[in-house]
């Protein structure tokens, strides 16, 4: 956001965005969760045109599988952070001129070509960024390219300790006690009328198996 849209520059605004306002069905439909979960491939990304060109940092967490659509991908990367796609921020003095609106992008979820199909790459808590060139779709560690710094850091949550583990006791006191009336000796499917479905849910292998919830996994797998 600039003054040319009406936004101060001295500001930093930030939203949160869900896939509502990323994903739109392509027959003109309703968003809806449980039918985007379900036919995703009836969806179409709407972020990348009505989003990205103005944002100058991207956090992502969102989940994502086949068929659905990518956030941002490849060709994405060309548009938005190729030679040529230059930002106009330059209308105000003191100002600096940017290659390009977006200038980085941390990938909670590090789903490498996933949901951002150019996080090509985990990156490392000792180097947690590198630059994609989009013009030839590899990563460098040379931010002298034209390209988007990314950071993709597959233990990230460990980099907060403390925190996170106050915060996972915090939310796990209360269920102690259906977490305990679960057996090993049942599949957790016939368990689920006796336990809460925070606990049913967050069991992903039951009796030597994935738990139903989970099958999807066997399915990534056996396509990697």
């Amino acid at each position: 956001i600039n003054a040319e849209y009406g936004g101060d520059p001295g500001i930093c605004y930030a939203t949160i965005l869900s896939r509502s306002n990323a994903m739109m069905r392509v027959d003109g439909k309703p968003y809806s969760p449980e039918d985007y979960a379900a036919n995703g491939e009836l969806y179409t990304n709407i972020f990348s045109e009505k989003v990205a060109p103005y944002t100058t940092c991207l956090i992502n967490g969102m989940y994502w599988e086949a068929p659905a659509p990518r956030i941002l991908d490849d060709a994405d990367a060309v548009r938005l952070f190729g030679k040529g796609s230059q930002a106009k921020n330059n209308i105000m003095r003191g100002i600096p001129q940017m290659p390009h609106k977006m200038l980085a992008i941390a990938d909670i979820t590090c789903d490498i070509g996933g949901s951002i199909e150019f996080s090509k790459e985990p990156t490392t808590v000792g180097n947690p960024f590198q630059l994609y060139d989009p013009k030839t779709r590899t990563v460098h560690n040379d931010f002298s390219r034209d390209g988007v710094c990314v950071m993709s850091i597959d233990n990230l949550p460990c980099q907060l300790p403390r925190e996170a583990t106050e915060y996972f006791g915090n939310c796990l006191i209360p269920h102690i006690n259906d977490f305990l009336s679960v057996t090993h000796t049942k599949p957790i499917v016939s368990q689920k009328n006796n336990t809460s479905p925070c606990i049913s849910r967050a069991i992903i292998t039951s009796c030597g198996d994935l738990a139903p919830d989970y099958k999807y996994i066997q399915t990534l797998r056996a396509e990697r």
